[in-house]
């Protein structure tokens, strides 16, 4: 007679080879998802910003937060005042500019005021003959009136050509000194910051006629036909020593 079969135990301590219960599976529903607890609320950490949008960087679409660079970018009356108002402050400075300019013009037809320098030799024979023989008119410019009339003492034109007779030696007139001679008579140069100081050094007087930088040097061509018709010519140097002036 047939053993009876044995029954099959289960042994619920082991789990089956086949499925194993430990492991989660698609069709296992034994285990259920977590449920969240309600007790503990869900927080949202802030400073972890989700990555999709990036809520630290600003986006078109984003409202919620400021544009860093629009305290910074005028509205546009602001732009167009910060530019009107350059223009306008440059056009002030120039008219400002011109009325100076207006105002400190000097008037041709006006008394001139000759400043004074040391004139030894202005009421000397040679300087009185000079006196009487300057023109009313030196290259085509008109002869000024001064408000001191001195003797040895002229002007002629705006901006002036002063000439000034019977001055000392100035330090730069040695035998050795660089010359100009023009119309017969020996000039020597003095270069100054606006003008240059042409004094004639072979006449018994010294004549120094000082003439501005914009002006040619016509005026003391024409000088120097006056010069030469007043005053003879006289070695500028005797043996090697500048020949001193007449008293």
């Amino acid at each position: 007679m047939p053993d009876a079969p044995t029954p099959r135990t289960t042994d619920a301590s082991t789990p089956d080879a086949v499925s194993d219960a430990s492991t989660p599976h698609a069709t296992d529903t034994g285990t259920p998802d977590p449920v969240p607890d309600a007790s503990t609320p869900r927080t949202t950490d802030a400073s972890t910003p989700d990555a999709v949008p990036d809520a630290s960087t600003p986006h078109a679409t984003d409202t919620g937060t400021p544009d860093p660079a629009a305290r910074f970018r005028p509205s546009g009356w602001r732009l167009v005042l910060a530019i009107a108002l350059p223009i306008v402050a440059v056009a002030v400075i120039v008219v400002l500019a011109d009325r100076v300019r207006a105002a400190s013009a000097p008037d041709p037809d006006a008394a001139l005021a000759v400043p004074v320098v040391l004139q030894t030799g202005s009421t000397s024979a040679g300087c009185s003959a000079l006196d009487a023989r300057l023109p009313d008119s030196l290259d085509d410019r008109a002869r000024r009136t001064l408000v001191v009339s001195e003797p040895g003492v002229a002007a002629w034109g705006s901006p002036p050509a002063v000439l000034r007779c019977g001055i000392t030696d100035p330090a730069e007139l040695t035998c050795s000194a660089q010359l100009t001679v023009l119309n017969g008579v020996a000039w020597l140069p003095l270069t100054g910051d606006d003008a240059t100081t042409y004094v004639a050094v072979d006449r018994a007087q010294r004549i120094a006629l000082t003439v501005p930088d914009d002006v040619g040097i016509g005026v003391v061509q024409a000088l120097s036909n006056v010069v030469r018709e007043a005053m003879p010519e006289r070695p500028v140097c005797v043996d090697g020593v500048v020949n001193p002036t007449a008293a």
